[in-house]
């Protein structure tokens, strides 16, 4: 049963990004990004899982060029309609790689040869709303939640300063994050690796 609250929540959220200075993404996603980078997880991690953003989203298009330079496979999710969940595949040109996908979200084509989950280091997670202890809100279905639980990697929740929340409404299938990188602040909620 969905909690009632996190609709109510959701529209809200949704509300509230829409309102924010649309120029700010931009300088908001080059911090965040920076915040990443300086991670010791992130410069350790041989196999990212990124995404492809939605317009209200931190656009992380720097990390995949950086990753993808410093030799690192580069991987998003992609929604497999058959098993209704998503996978993930390796991504080496964002430019040719990427098709519009199910949800109308860029993800990677079916050329793109998939990932095992365990491979993964470090996977940035978008959603709407986040907590410093690293609850996340994510925009339903629970798609983002099944993927997390089968991933091993450092999950470094990605969002804007007014993204975080004092507490969200929590379900036992609500994954939780070990990071959450903001613009201002790194917030380290269950572990920090090496």
């Amino acid at each position: 049963m969905v909690d009632p609250g996190k609709a109510d929540l959701r529209s809200r959220m949704r509300t509230l990004l829409k309102g924010l200075d649309p120029g700010r993404r931009i300088t908001d996603s080059e911090c965040i990004a920076r915040r990443i980078q300086a991670l010791e997880c992130w410069r350790r991690a041989r196999v990212v899982l990124l995404y492809a953003p939605l317009p209200d989203e931190p656009e992380l298009e720097s990390l995949i060029h950086d990753a993808l330079a410093a030799g690192r496979q580069v991987a998003l999710p992609v929604f497999l309609p058959d098993r209704g969940l998503y996978g993930i595949r390796v991504v080496v040109d964002p430019g040719e790689d990427l098709v519009i996908g199910r949800h109308g979200v860029r993800e990677p084509g079916p050329k793109c040869p998939e990932v095992a989950p365990d491979a993964v280091d470090l996977a940035a997670v978008p959603g709407l709303a986040f907590t410093p202890d690293g609850w996340r809100l994510g925009r339903g279905g629970g798609y983002y939640d099944r993927l997390l639980a089968v991933l091993g990697a450092v999950r470094c929740g990605v969002a804007r300063d007014e993204q975080m929340l004092d507490r969200l409404p929590v379900e036992t299938h609500d994954v939780r994050l070990d990071v959450v990188v903001t613009p201002s602040a790194t917030h380290w909620c269950r572990r920090q690796p090496g």
